[in-house]
């Protein structure tokens, strides 16, 4: 088992067993999440009317929208301003705006958000660690005759 962890996240403690065949990275460059890995545009890629937020996009004294007529609410309102992903409590009126990270990640599953070759790129050093976890493992079974 492979767990692959965002790098904002400092309470992560990564575990990695190799006699039970469990690794843990976390991603680069440190301190974001695996969104950021894809470009603004696709990260802000409307879905069903509502999205991803940057908290970059909001001010950090009102925590309104810099350019819509979104505002942040509940717990969120500490991201603003800063270039972390938002995926609860922003709303435009007293409606929801935002999806999930997990919608996010289903719609570019499912071929709803088109992701550029460079924004693919950005997750090369994922692919590399994984490889290098199973070739690692490889060797150590074959000189433990597994």
């Amino acid at each position: 088992m492979i767990g692959i962890f965002d790098s904002d996240n400092e309470n992560i403690k990564l575990v990695s067993k190799e006699n039970y065949n469990v690794y843990s990275f976390k991603i680069d460059p440190a301190n974001i999440s695996t969104e950021l890995l894809f470009s603004d545009d696709e990260i802000k890629t409307v879905l069903d009317g509502k999205r991803l937020f940057i908290g970059s996009e909001f001010d950090s004294t009102s925590k309104y929208h810099l350019i819509e007529n979104f505002h942040i609410g509940g717990k969120a309102h500490t991201k603003a301003s800063n270039r972390i992903i938002i995926d609860k409590d922003i709303y435009k009126g007293n409606n929801i705006a935002c999806i999930s990270k997990e919608c996010f990640a289903q719609a570019i599953y499912n071929g709803q958000i088109q992701i550029s070759d460079a924004s693919w790129e950005n997750f090369r050093h994922i692919f590399e660690k994984i490889s290098e976890i199973i070739d690692s493992n490889q060797v150590a079974g074959s000189e433990n005759g597994k």
